[in-house]
Order: structure tokens, then C-alpha cells, then sequence
């Protein structure tokens, strides 16, 4: 017969004997006493055949129950192991089919215990969910659930294009990965720029402005909006349009300085879209008081319905919606199947009633599950690259002269120069400032480019510069250094924007 216990030094944690007295005087079981005593009503089994009081299957059921024949114990589901003081230590849940398990291995001097994923899987995660608000800790330091906002520069941060925007178009971005969406009157009426306007709770140091230069009483179509694409690759584990969907919570910080209209509270809207605008999902909130940080979570349903790309295009559209008109009304707060024009609700606000009216936001962030969690601040560099996924701009302007490039003449009057970027999200297009701001070095001579700047070949990961004279001083074959002209405003722009 196997045993039940193999090592009597182990002490069991169960007891037969129920009497309080005895176990606070320390009567444990060991697991040699288990085998001892299971042995032993086996052995009167095989004898007697009978159980004349039914001692020995209460018994023995109890036995097999707290320990196995492999030496295992058994605890039923939501039972588990107790301190000293009989207060829970650990409580164990049961999966009925389940195949994986954790090893816990103890070390010798010089190493450390292991804990490990087994089982019968290939490859197997180990999941640590803190409870609420709770966050996982390492050292007695909290550790982030590795990149949990689906949106970059939520704190309003990097701005590679400039800081100050005046009557941006439809699709002109401000902050890195943050653009407009303009249709009708509110073209013209507005101006965007980084500010130093941040709630006094928060560490972020920048916010978005968003300024009225203009009265607008939205017309039935007119629609503003700031709006972040999420590229499908981020939303990948979302498993939105499967009935599997996880649902989401959005949070950000806002202030409204109102010069007139509308008064207070002031209802707004967020809208988020797939790639073809359908499903569309409408959430509002309110704004109490003038020139006041204000805190606002959202939770938003994850959908059932609809296709949500899961490549390099775009995922998930938020919008933030600050001035619509009657055609762009929805419902809210649920996933709706309509045409993308839908982005706000019958009680909300119009942002341009009056000129002078200001709205600031930062501290944005959407995330999986229905609790709010503290803002992620990545490091600037990793966040900076991340953006640069989506844009680059090449700027050449820190000093006078600057290298661009080094390159080779194909011809008396061309130089050609290899240009290298971070690695793009699909085929880039390509823009620089005009051809006078850059200047060919060759046989330690300068001369400004006057003919042409070609912008060929754009690949994810580079593209090649062509410089054109209007005279022919280049020796084909020669080396060349393209740079900066003096001290003029000198950049290539590379965009990969959803």
C-alpha cells in the first residue's frame, strides 16, 4: 500500500482529537501517526470485516480526506491554512479542470526559492492581481502592471511639433498623438497650446489648452473634437467584438474657464469608434465649477459587436468632444451601431458660446477593468520613442551647422544621403523645411541647395535625401556631408499617424 506521510518530522496540521486543551498544549498529528493509524484500520478491515460502531470509516474518511496516498493534502475549495492565532494565511480556490500549478522549491545557502509555473501547458503565465486600488510591490515599492494606459502622452508631455497652435485644421496634431477633428463653423475659431496649468495634486507638468478665439452657436453638423487613434496592435488583448469583451475605464483631469456660455454644470461627451466609426459608444460627464481641477473616471462596457483591427492600423478612436451640433446627437452609454458622425448627447455644452472660454485636460488614461488606477508615468525616453512610432520630427536646429546626414555625389550637381529614424508603424510620408535650410559640404566648401530637396524611397526605418545644385562643383563618387544652413529653422518631418 503507498503511504500517506513519508517523513515523521513533518508535523501534520490537522488533529483527531478536538479537545482545545490538548492542542493548545501542542497535540499535533504527524504524518508517520497518519500512516500509522491508517495502516492499522486497513490491517482490522482485512481482518474482522465488520466496523462494529462505524468508528473506522469516520476515520479513515477523514484521513484519506487531509492526506493522499501521494502525499499530497487536499483542502476543499476557499479553504486553506491558518497562522498561529488561527487567523486565514492562505486560501486555496479549485479549478475543476485544472492542469497547471505552482512548484515552490526551497534552496541551499547561496540561492534563492523558486516559485514556478507547471503543468501540462507549453507556456504559462503566473498572474499577481492586487485587490481595488491596490498596486504589486517589489522591495516595498510599488511596480506598474507592466503598460496598462492604452494611450501615449496622457500627461500632455511631449509636444515634437511645437507648443503653440493657432486656428489648427481638421487632423493637425498639438501634443504628440493628440489631434483635432473640425467640421464646419469651429474651423478658425480656436487655438491650441501647451500650458503649465496642472491640478495641484497631480505631477504632470503640462496640459493641453484649448482657447475660443471666436463665438460659435454650433450649427446642426459643426463637430470639434480632441482625439487620440489607438493602433490595433495595443487593444489585441481586449478581445472587443467577442463576447469575452474586457471592459474599460477612461480618467483624466479637467478645468473649464468660462468667459460666458454655457454655464455651470456644463455637460461634455467622449465617443470611441473602430476603424470604420461603427460601433460607436457616447459617454457624458459634468464640469461643477469655473476655473476648478476636476477629476473624471468613465467606465465604458467592453463591446461585443463589431470588427476592431488588431494590426497596425487603427484600433480604437477616442474622441473628446467639445462642440457639436444636433446631427452629431447619440444615445449614451451603450454600444450603438450608426455611422461615425455620432459623438455627442442632447444635455451637453458647446464649448465656443463664448470667445475666451478655456478648457485644460491632463493626466489621461484608459485602462482595462472598472477601477481607476493612478496615472502610469513611463520614462520620458521610452515614451518619447514610443510616440516617435507614429512621428518623428528630425530637427537640426540645436547648432549652427548641424549635420544632417553624410552622403556621396551621383552626379556633378546631386548629393545623396542616407536619412535613419526610429522604426515607423507602416511606410511613412515625408516633409522637411525648404531646401535653402540646408547646405552640401564638399572639399571643405558650402553651398546652399538651390535646385531641389528630394525626399525619396521612404522605408519604415530610413529614406534617402536628395540635394540638387543649380551648378555643378560635386565630383561623382566624392563623399559629402549634407547640414543646417547657418542657423535657419532646419527639420525633416517623418509621419506614420493612424
Amino acid at each position: 500500500m503507498g503511504e500517506l506521510g513519508t517523513d515523521s518530522t513533518s508535523s501534520y496540521p490537522g488533529s483527531l482529537d478536538t479537545d482545545a486543551t490538548k492542542e493548545a498544549a501542542g497535540n499535533t498529528i504527524t504524518a508517520a501517526m497518519i500512516n500509522m493509524a491508517y495502516d492499522a484500520i486497513v490491517s482490522i478491515e482485512t481482518e474482522l470485516g465488520t466496523d462494529p460502531a462505524g468508528t473506522r470509516d469516520t476515520v479513515k474518511d477523514f484521513l484519506q480526506d487531509q492526506h493522499h496516498t501521494d502525499g499530497s493534502h487536499r483542502f476543499p475549495d476557499g479553504e486553506g491554512i491558518d497562522d498561529a492565532n488561527g487567523n486565514e494565511l492562505v486560501l486555496f480556490q479549485t479549478t475543476a479542470s485544472a492542469v497547471n500549478q505552482f512548484d515552490i522549491t526551497n534552496a541551499a545557502t547561496g540561492s534563492g526559492p523558486s516559485l514556478t509555473a507547471t503543468g501540462d501547458d507549453t507556456n504559462i503565465d503566473i498572474n499577481i492581481n492586487p485587490k481595488g486600488t491596490g498596486q504589486i510591490k517589489y522591495g516595498g515599492e510599488g511596480i506598474e502592471r507592466a503598460i496598462k494606459n492604452l494611450l501615449l502622452n496622457g500627461q500632455m508631455r511631449i509636444w515634437q511639433r511645437g507648443t503653440s497652435f493657432t486656428s489648427p485644421s481638421s487632423l493637425d496634431y498639438g501634443p504628440d498623438r493628440w489631434s483635432t477633428v473640425i467640421s464646419g463653423d469651429p474651423s478658425g475659431k480656436f487655438d491650441i497650446s501647451q500650458s503649465a496649468d496642472v491640478p495641484s495634486t497631480s505631477n504632470a507638468a503640462y496640459s493641453l489648452q484649448l482657447a475660443a478665439t471666436a463665438t460659435d452657436t454650433a450649427d446642426a453638423s459643426d463637430l470639434l473634437t480632441i482625439v487620440q487613434h489607438i493602433e490595433g496592435h495595443s487593444i489585441q488583448g481586449l478581445d472587443w467584438g467577442l463576447s469575452t469583451a474586457k471592459d474599460l475605464t477612461l480618467s483624466f483631469d479637467i478645468k473649464t474657464v468660462i468667459a460666458g456660455t454655457p454655464t455651470y454644470p456644463a455637460t461634455y461627451t467622449v465617443a470611441l469608434f473602430n476603424n470604420g466609426g461603427n460601433p460607436y459608444y457616447i459617454a457624458e460627464y459634468t464640469v461643477t465649477a469655473d476655473s476648478t481641477w476636476e477629476h473624471k473616471t468613465i467606465s465604458i462596457a467592453g463591446p461585443t459587436t463589431g470588427t476592431w483591427l488588431d494590426d497596425e492600423g487603427r484600433g480604437i478612436s477616442l474622441h473628446f468632444v467639445f462642440h457639436a451640433g444636433s446631427d452629431r446627437e447619440g444615445t449614451a452609454n451603450v454600444w450603438s451601431a450608426a455611422a461615425a458622425k455620432y459623438s455627442t448627447t442632447s444635455a451637453t455644452n458647446e464649448f465656443l458660446g463664448t470667445s475666451g472660454n478655456d478648457i485644460y485636460i491632463t493626466n489621461v488614461q484608459l485602462e482595462v477593468g472598472d477601477v481607476p488606477t493612478d496615472i502610469q508615468i513611463l520614462p520620458y525616453a521610452l515614451e518619447l520613442e514610443m510616440c516617435k512610432r507614429y512621428f518623428e520630427r528630425l530637427s537640426f536646429s540645436s547648432n549652427s551647422g548641424e549635420v544632417v546626414a553624410s552622403g556621396f555625389a551621383s552626379t556633378t550637381s546631386t548629393g545623396n544621403f542616407p536619412v535613419r529614424y526610429v522604426e515607423k508603424r507602416t511606410t511613412p510620408s515625408i516633409t522637411a523645411t525648404d531646401k535653402a535650410t540646408f547646405e552640401i559640404v564638399y572639399q571643405a566648401t558650402a553651398t546652399d541647395v538651390d535646385s531641389a530637396l528630394n525626399l525619396q524611397v521612404p522605408g519604415v526605418k530610413s529614406c534617402n535625401v536628395q540635394a540638387v545644385l543649380t551648378t555643378t562643383p560635386l565630383t561623382a563618387g566624392d563623399g559629402l556631408t549634407l547640414r543646417r544652413d547657418a542657423t535657419d529653422t532646419c527639420y525633416i518631418d517623418v509621419s506614420a499617424e493612424l
